[in-house]
C-alpha cells in the first residue's frame, strides 16, 4: 500500500492548504514537459503525485485511506510482535538439545532440566501468549475501526468457546435454582407456606389448575 503522505512529502496532520501548495510545487517539478532528459520516470512520479493528491484532497477519501493505513500498521505490529515472541522461545529450545551444566542425567538415560529452566520456559510461554493476545486485539480493533469508517455495519460474533461458556453458565444457574426449589419444597414449614399461598392465590390457582388439566 502506497504512503501518499510520503509521496507528497507532507505530514499526516497536514491541512488541505498545505497539501495543495506542496502538490502544485511537486507537479510543476516532475511534469514530463519540464524533464525532457528522463520523461518516463518523470511521468511515473507525476502520476503518483496526482494519485496521492486526488485521495488526500478529498475529505472522505482521506479518512478512509487513513483508516486503511492505520490497519496496515497494526497488522505490521502484529507480525513483528509474533516474530519477536518466536525469537524469545529459540534460546530455550536450543538449551534443551545442548548439554548444560544445570542438567543431570536421569537413571533412565533421559536428560532432565532444573526447576529454574522450567520456570524460565513458563515465563516465556506466558509472555508469548500475552503478546499474541494483545497483538490480536489491537489488530481486531484496528480492522473494525477501519470497516466502520468505510461505512460498514460491523457485528461482533462471539467465538464458539465464549458462547459455550455462556451457555454453560446459564445451565448451571438454572440447575442451581432447581436444586434450591426442590430443597425448599421438602422443608415442612416452607412447603406449608407455599401451599397456603397457592390455595389463596385465586386467579393464579385457577390458571395453573387449567394449565395442568390440559397437559
Amino acid at each position: 500500500m502506497k504512503n501518499y503522505y510520503e509521496i507528497l512529502e507532507v505530514n499526516e496532520k497536514a491541512s488541505l492548504e498545505v497539501i495543495e501548495r506542496v502538490y502544485k510545487t511537486l507537479a510543476k517539478k516532475y511534469h514530463p514537459d519540464v524533464n525532457p532528459d528522463n520523461p518516463k520516470a518523470a511521468e511515473e512520479k507525476f502520476k503518483e503525485i496526482s494519485e496521492a493528491y486526488e485521495v488526500l484532497s478529498d475529505e472522505t477519501k482521506r479518512r478512509q485511506y487513513d483508516s486503511k493505513l492505520n490497519a496496515q500498521r497494526q497488522a505490521q505490529q502484529v507480525s513483528s510482535m509474533r516474530a519477536s515472541s518466536s525469537s524469545m522461545q529459540s534460546p530455550y529450545r536450543a538449551s534443551t538439545t545442548s548439554s548444560s551444566p544445570y542438567s543431570r542425567p536421569s537413571p533412565y538415560g533421559a536428560r532432565t532440566t532444573t526447576s529454574s529452566s522450567s520456570s524460565q520456559y513458563s515465563d516465556l510461554e506466558r509472555t508469548r501468549k500475552m503478546q499474541e493476545q494483545m497483538a490480536q486485539k489491537a489488530y481486531n480493533d484496528a480492522y473494525i475501526r477501519a470497516m466502520k469508517d468505510m461505512g460498514y455495519n460491523v457485528v461482533y460474533e462471539k467465538p464458539l468457546k465464549e458462547r459455550l461458556k455462556s451457555y454453560w453458565l446459564i445451565t448451571k444457574v438454572i440447575f442451581t435454582l432447581i436444586i434450591v426449589c426442590v430443597i425448599l419444597w421438602h422443608i415442612p414449614f416452607v412447603h406449608d407456606w407455599i401451599m397456603d399461598w397457592y390455595e389463596g392465590s385465586g386467579p393464579f390457582k385457577a390458571f395453573f389448575d387449567e394449565f395442568l388439566s390440559r397437559i
